[in-house]
């Protein structure tokens, strides 16, 4: 049922691309900046399929798809921690599951292992696995490190990963060199995911002063050769830490003058003691980059440094690997009908060629993808009651597929249990949940827990709402190709945009042949259009109202044939090259390492 291994959906053999996407962006130049001596090296928390929590681990790992598609020389360096599974007892409260991932059956071998110190001088050992696939190499580190983001985010468990992913991933850079496993020599830059990258940044800079580079210079070269991704606006997975738990953890892993340079930014800080890890990599780089147009523009009007200077995050809104989540007779049919090349760019005429797209043709794929999500429902995944998840061939499919998180407001929809009934009811529609809350989020466990009572005691919520228990990868494939509405419902700010906390939504741009209702917010504020219903009101209780209105609006227009087309053509020539993850490569590739700024060679 649900815990079950399969293939990997639709996700193509990826063909090495050797130069020719370069040449297609126009940066040639880059096949001497980016190479197996100087690799692009790529930094995060979670970059495993089917180890992920979230946006910022779909995004590394299509973007690692997308590098080890156009064959960039790269690097990724990530964690191959423990993971949990979801289940939901008979009082529907969520239960975890913590079992180990078959690595090596995902292609990993162990090659070496490394250590690094943690407090009173200990080690801590590390085993390190690599993946390579083209030019790319996935170097996974795995030790005693417990599960994807156990416990509260500030705890000492949470540090001892930061510190095994960064001291541990450079040194594990370092000794495959030494054992000739690679040619590194530097980075072309550092892709740096996140504020828990932090400690490779620093390993970064100690390595420079430990080869004799002045201090200044070397700050100054990490800066040039670290890009600063940020995600959350909310800033839930950055902490402050004490300089206690800095001296027993981190400062091991250093030379003097990097911690000495961290105690002068604690002094910095003002804050007794403490130092937020954002204001760390501020420090540390010397690009910043948000993962949508809103989110830049926001981050560079909250954030600044610790000296007041203001900072300039620029826009890389979040793209996907579209040979992942397109059924491949979608991807297909952009691909013969000329509407993105060989590269996955959208052509120059895209716009033209999607108007010529024929609505039988989508309609035909819409029904096959749909059909295919009711056979996965009904033979591999369970509901709240540990049943299988039963909807009739014609039912209009809705679902609500996201982290369980309090800003994302899963709840929503159930505000009005008889009007969300009666909705359902009219449109002969069928409710799709799912969605997993940190097990640590008391509010968000009981969020879940109240949902699902609701649902319950409904007697026609309980026959057409249906919970998906253990929201994965593979599920959200089968769903946003298969649904025909899916909903998005973060805060959007209401009237002040600058209250968004949506960084992004990376699943928004996942589905393309769907009636797609959402707030503004995150990448969906990206365009002036709106192909999409939107959610709108000045208040928590408006915007419920305009859900239900959306809703009611969504089940005419997949009742309407031609409306239905002319929506999913609309959707796909306004957001077509914003959710290409080889358009997001291509900005990241041009930030990172500008035309002028382009001068090393191997």
């Amino acid at each position: 049922m649900a815990g079950s291994e399969r293939h990997d959906v639709g996700h193509s053999t990826q063909v090495p691309d050797n130069g020719n996407f370069l040449d297609a962006i126009g940066r040639s130049d880059l096949q001497k900046v980016i190479t197996p001596k100087t690799p692009l090296v790529a930094v995060s928390m979670e970059m495993i399929p089917g180890l992920i929590a979230g946006g910022l681990g779909a995004l590394g790992i299509d973007q690692n798809s997308e590098r080890q598609a156009r064959s960039i020389p790269s690097i990724s360096i990530t964690l191959l921690l423990d993971n949990w599974r979801q289940g939901i007892d008979g009082n529907f409260c969520q239960q975890i599951k913590i079992y180990t991932p078959d690595f090596e059956a995902q292609g990993f071998q162990k090659v070496t292992d490394v250590a690094i110190f943690r407090e009173d001088g200990r080690e801590e050992g590390l085993d390190v696995y690599t993946r390579r696939i083209a030019n790319h190499i996935n170097l996974g580190l795995r030790g005693d490190l417990g599960y994807l983001y156990e416990g509260p985010t500030f705890s000492e468990l949470r540090l001892r990963q930061q510190n095994a992913l960064g001291f541990g991933g450079f040194k594990a850079v370092k000794k495959l060199q030494s054992m000739g496993e690679i040619e590194y020599e530097d980075a072309a830059y550092n892709d740096l995911n996140e504020a828990a990258t932090f400690a490779y940044g620093l390993a970064y800079l100690s390595d420079l002063v430990d080869q004799g580079l002045g201090f200044p210079d070397a700050l100054s070269h990490t800066k040039e050769k670290s890009v600063y991704i940020n995600h959350s606006l909310v800033q839930a997975a950055v902490v402050a830490y004490p300089l206690e738990w800095m001296e027993r953890f981190v400062f091991r892993n250093v030379l003097q003058l990097v911690e000495s340079w961290v105690r002068y930014l604690y002094e910095m800080n003002g804050r007794t003691g403490f130092l937020n890890l954002s204001h760390l990599m501020l420090e540390i780089a010397g690009i910043y980059a948000g993962v949508s147009k809103r989110h830049a523009e926001i981050a560079s009007r909250r954030f600044a440094r610790l000296n007041h200077d203001p900072v300039n995050f620029q826009a890389n809104t979040n793209g996907i690997f579209m040979r992942k989540w397109f059924h491949p007779r979608a991807y297909d049919l952009l691909r013969t009908s000329g509407i993105i090349n060989e590269h996955d760019l959208p052509t120059d005429d895209y716009k033209d060629r999607v108007g010529y797209l024929e609505t039988p043709r989508l309609l035909e794929d819409q029904e096959q993808e749909t059909q295919e999500l009711i056979q996965y429902l009904a033979s591999e995944r369970a509901d709240q009651y540990g049943k299988p998840i039963i909807i009739p061939d014609d039912a209009i499919i809705v679902a609500w597929a996201r982290r369980w998180d309090k800003y994302k407001r899963p709840e929503m929809a159930f505000r009005d249990p008889d009007r969300l009934a009666s909705i359902l009811v009219g449109n002969n529609m069928h409710y799709l949940l799912a969605g997993k809350p940190h097990p640590d989020s008391e509010p968000m466990n009981q969020s879940l827990h109240d949902v699902l009572v609701t649902i319950d005691q409904h007697p026609v919520l309980k026959q057409r709402v249906h919970f998906a228990v253990n929201h994965d990868e593979e599920f959200e494939k089968y769903v946003v190709r298969g649904a025909h509405i899916l909903l998005n419902t973060p805060e959007d700010g209401y009237d002040d945009p600058d209250e968004d906390q949506e960084a992004c939504a990376t699943g928004i741009f996942k589905p393309s042949k769907k009636v797609f209702i959402s707030t503004r917010s995150g990448g969906m504020a990206d365009v002036e259009e709106e192909p999409y219903l939107r959610i709108v009101g000045s208040n928590y209780n408006e915007q419920a109202e305009s859900l239900y209105q959306c809703l009611e609006q969504a089940g005419e227009i997949v009742a309407d044939t031609q409306a239905w087309g002319d929506l999913v053509r609309r959707r796909l020539k306004v957001f077509l090259p914003i959710i290409s993850s080889a358009e997001m490569l291509k900005r990241k590739l041009n930030t990172a390492s500008p035309r002028e700024a382009s001068t090393i060679t191997a």
